[in-house]
């Protein structure tokens, strides 16, 4: 005859995944409040993806996807304006550094976006990959 018998977990080991379960839970909401608030703030700026950009050219920047074919485009033309040259590469005193500069800080993939509101965190919390 066959027994089953109860397996005692601890109850330090209940109170633990009682709180890794609240900290997703928590994490997955947070994420999902800074998805909107950058959207919002991205489309209430009114920016719209250049005309020479890969994808989704013409289009209102509100998300992910068009803020980082924008970042794209620009990077694209500084590296243009720089003749294929970083900042780095660069001399001090050359004028298109300023340029190459802003263009850096500003079209680097995901860069604006990460300093709103954590738009870098949401991917963590919400398990999928985005960087």
């Amino acid at each position: 005859m066959a027994t089953t018998s109860a397996v005692n977990v601890p109850s330090s080991i209940r109170v633990l995944a009682i709180l890794v379960i609240a900290a997703g839970a928590v994490m997955v909401v947070a994420g999902v409040a800074t998805w909107f608030t950058v959207q919002s703030q991205l489309s209430d700026e009114q920016i719209t993806v250049s005309e020479d950009a890969a994808h989704f050219a013409g289009d209102a920047v509100d998300g992910p996807l068009t803020a980082y074919s924008q970042a794209q485009t620009i990077e694209k033309h500084a590296m243009k304006a720089s003749g294929g040259k970083t900042y780095a590469e660069l001399a001090q005193d050359d004028p298109t550094r300023n340029t190459v500069m802003t263009a850096r800080s500003s079209g680097r993939p995901c860069s604006r976006l990460s300093s709103r509101s954590g738009w870098r965190r949401w991917p963590l919390v919400s398990g999928s990959c985005c960087s």
